[in-house]
């Protein structure tokens, strides 16, 4: 089974995010695309930042016709790495992250699932926005 995560404020969810969604699964040939809003964003704060329960409502409107996309619930950051990235990560075969904001620091949440990823002979590709920290550069040079 493929399934996908597409994670972002949505604030407001788009055009290009319902557009983005469906080529996705019909190109790649996704069982499942689940549509995760932030409940924060390391990169928009403050006015004009919607309360998360009506992003979580703006999306479901904004997907519910397209087909496999699912809409369940927040969840807290460290529950969705424990409930779902560790263990997804820890029987997969390929991992392929697609994200406008980027920080290393995350590998290190999800370090335990990537451990089996790799142990299982998998393999990860990261799509990252151009611009990165420092530190995110020297650390995907250094293959960490």
């Amino acid at each position: 089974m493929n399934i996908a995560m597409f994670g972002g404020s949505f604030n407001p969810v788009h055009n290009a995010h319902t557009d983005f969604a469906e080529k996705v699964i019909n190109s790649v040939g996704l069982d499942k695309l689940y549509i995760v809003p932030t409940y924060s964003s390391p990169h928009k704060t403050g006015e004009g930042m919607a309360l998360p329960y009506d992003r979580l409502n703006m999306c479901e409107i904004a997907f519910k016709e397209i087909k496999n996309t699912i809409k369940k619930s927040y969840r807290t950051p460290d529950k969705i790495v424990q409930e779902f990235y560790i263990p997804l990560l820890s029987r997969a075969k390929s991992y392929d992250r697609a994200v406008g904001f980027f920080s290393s620091s995350v590998l290190i949440l999800l370090s335990r699932g990537l451990i089996n990823l790799v142990n299982n002979g998998g393999k990860m590709r990261l799509i990252t926005s151009p611009r990165l920290q420092e530190q995110d550069i020297q650390a995907i040079a250094d293959g960490y």
